[in-house]
């Protein structure tokens, strides 16, 4: 069952204002989430086949190409966390895609995902390591991850802190995390306030802006390192799906949407991988001191 908010995992303020119908802002560090934080159960039936085929995915099987896009810049730009040697794990690692590219340039590797259809497809189709147990319980050494990798993933965690502090116990001194996330500061998250298309709760529960994510980073003796707004690449019909899906759950008219949606379905435009940059997707690296 959802619950309240009452401290700030960033600074640990518990002075809050309204944000929005369904969101809060903290008053002392400017972190925005969810007032009413989604239970582990509520959390892991969001993210069942339903997430991946309709809902914020028009067809993830079909984005693959577009997500791979996306995987293979980020190594070029990261090849530093990438080494035969190096043992790395992925929370969040859905149907496995970036661990299979990179399974082959490391020693050994592990994914997290609450989805059992995506690690099944993930173990079985691409033959890599993951599970569907929860990280924070799962047996990892402390002080023996050289990488860990977090894609579009911290700001759907109830408990972001929970997973920092694992993170920062597990890592050894001088390995990484990276994330990706929405940055909340960006101008046009700024610029269309409560309409920013990465605001739909209960999905997306936390947003960070580098500020607030170095903050909770320091807490577990992490350091950030370098913060940069690249291009994404993502499939036209998963957009066009994800802004109706976040029209109806904001109880918003979405028939424009949905007719553009007909017609890039008629049309196939719906199968092009689209690559943009509106600079408020931030690519974040940290290190462990």
């Amino acid at each position: 069952m959802a619950t309240d908010i009452t401290e700030c995992i960033s600074c640990g303020s518990r002075d809050f204002q309204s944000y929005s119908q369904e969101l809060i802002r903290c008053q002392n560090c400017s972190l925005v989430a969810a007032s009413q934080i989604p239970s582990a159960g509520e959390i892991e039936q969001l993210y069942q086949e339903e997430y991946f085929f309709g809902m914020e995915y028009f067809d993830y099987k079909a984005d693959r190409q577009a997500l791979e896009q996306n995987f293979k810049r980020r190594m070029r730009r990261m090849n530093f966390l990438l080494d035969p040697q190096f043992k790395v794990a992925e929370i969040g690692c859905a149907y496995g895609y970036f661990l299979n590219l990179i399974k082959d340039n490391v020693g050994d590797h592990v994914g997290f995902d609450v989805s059992r259809e995506g690690i099944d497809y993930a173990i079985k189709e691409l033959q890599v390591k993951a599970t569907t147990e929860d990280f924070l319980t799962y047996q990892i050494a402390p002080n023996s991850i050289d990488s860990m990798f977090m894609w579009d993933v911290i700001e759907h965690l109830a408990n972001p802190d929970d997973y920092m502090r694992k993170i920062g116990e597990c890592l050894k001194p001088g390995g990484h995390v990276a994330l990706t996330t929405g940055n909340i500061e960006a101008w046009l998250a700024r610029k269309r306030g409560t309409e920013w298309r990465m605001i739909h709760p209960p999905t997306h529960v936390y947003y960070f802006s580098p500020a607030t994510l170095d903050l909770l980073f320091k807490k577990y003796g992490l350091r950030t390192v370098s913060v940069k707004h690249k291009s994404v690449s993502r499939n036209a019909g998963s957009v066009l799906n994800q802004l109706i899906s976040n029209r109806k759950a904001s109880h918003k008219n979405s028939a424009h949407l949905a007719a553009a949606h007909k017609l890039a379905d008629l049309t196939r435009a719906n199968k092009l991988n689209i690559s943009l940059n509106l600079f408020d997707i931030m690519e974040v690296v940290a290190i462990k001191d």
